[in-house]
């Protein structure tokens, strides 16, 4: 079997293909892979069967650029060999690669990691993305939603006969927890890894911040300010505005051993994301034994059990959100009871070495046709 990855992102997209290659490598070392993706694309593969094609579409639509690009992959498609499957991951990369893998003649699978349409921040920019999304459906033999949310709304919003989605959870091998001892080891922090962007919200992390400090020592430590964060400026100045210099610290980079011995070292994990496909960085802290707080958004509330491995709060209700954060930090044999729940509930549901034999078997049976109306609506993973 041959499967080709497609995607113009990194992050989370990048360490879903990553997990992806190796759980298929795990089930069938002769099965080969192809991955088109940008070159700054770096994950650890356990499979040495594996073709990288560096391409870069640019992320807003570019109808010159973007015909381009479709064309070049159109070519690269057609000399791969004919059993070969396509998935393809997020929007600009789902949308060139499952025209592309029809015109080769290929099964197309797509994974959003969040539709495009829950990003546009107007309205009629997000009608727009659903369009394009729904137009979409003839090319997609199947989607491969990463959470119930996701997959929920592929049929209600996408409007996808529910035969042609199926979930498969972003999971991951549990992280382990490093024996040195980073430079936050001594510090009292929770903290969160996310961009500066729309999607995440920060700006209800610094309002909460600003009403957490006023009845307890803490501080926030905010991993992954680097790679294309286009309000971090704003992010800067309104932590600026509320005087808490000293209390939120922003991080760039760090590569994936540092990151998790940070959230290792955290009170708590929180996510004020306004919408998730299924956020790994969640399932990482649940890995390592963190109680989260998170929004009620697709993909949190599909990693978070309110009240039994942590707490799920409506989006920029910042009272509320600080109020849980406050009561977790203050009554330790509840964190410590809800981060024994988040660990094992990481380990049913989020464990690459239990999921990944699920992955296996929908490539197996997309490149069969095996799909039919009845086995198709049945869930990889439900929780």
């Amino acid at each position: 079997m041959h499967i080709i990855h497609i995607t113009q992102c990194l992050g989370g997209v990048e360490v879903y293909i990553c997990n992806a290659v190796n759980a298929c490598a795990a089930e069938d070392n002769s099965t080969s892979f192809t991955i088109f993706a940008p070159k700054d694309f770096r994950c650890n593969l356990k499979s040495r069967n594996v073709n990288f094609i560096h391409w870069e579409p640019k992320r807003s639509i570019n109808p010159f650029s973007d015909i381009s690009f479709l064309l070049k992959l159109i070519r690269h498609l057609k000399k791969l060999p004919e059993d070969s499957i396509v998935h393809c991951h997020s929007a600009k990369a789902g949308v060139l690669g499952r025209i592309a893998g029809k015109i080769a003649g290929f099964r197309t699978l797509y994974t959003p990691h969040a539709f495009s349409f829950l990003s546009a921040e107007h309205k009629f920019l997000r009608s727009i993305y659903k369009f394009i999304e729904r137009r979409m459906v003839p090319f997609t033999d199947l989607i491969v939603a990463t959470s119930e949310s996701e997959r929920k709304r592929a049929i209600k919003n996408v409007k996808i006969s529910p035969e042609k989605v199926i979930t498969w959870t972003n999971s991951i091998f549990r992280p382990e927890k490093s024996a040195s001892e980073s430079s936050f080891s001594n510090k009292n922090y929770i903290c969160t890894v996310a961009r500066p962007c729309y999607q995440k919200n920060l700006d209800m992390l610094v309002r909460v911040m600003a009403i957490i400090v006023k009845s307890t020592e803490i501080k926030c430590i905010i991993l992954g300010a680097g790679h294309y964060s286009p309000q971090k400026d704003h992010l800067v100045k309104l932590i600026k505005n509320y005087n808490l210099d000293d209390k939120i610290e922003l991080i760039e980079w760090l590569d994936r051993k540092d990151a998790l011995q940070v959230i290792a070292g955290s009170k708590l994990y929180v996510s004020s994301s306004r919408y998730e496909g299924l956020p790994l960085s969640v399932v990482e802290a649940m890995g390592l034994g963190k109680a989260c707080i998170v929004t009620d958004v697709d993909g949190n509330r599909d990693c978070v059990e309110n009240g039994k491995t942590g707490a799920v709060v409506p989006v920029n209700n910042d009272a509320f959100m600080a109020e849980r954060i406050v009561n977790l930090l203050t009554d330790e044999s509840e964190r410590k009871k809800l981060e024994k729940a988040a660990l094992e509930r990481f380990n049913t549901f989020f464990n690459l070495e239990i999921t990944g034999t699920n992955l296996f078997e929908v490539y197996k049976k997309i490149k069969t046709d095996m799909f039919s109306s009845s086995e198709g609506s049945n869930n990889v993973y439900k929780n």
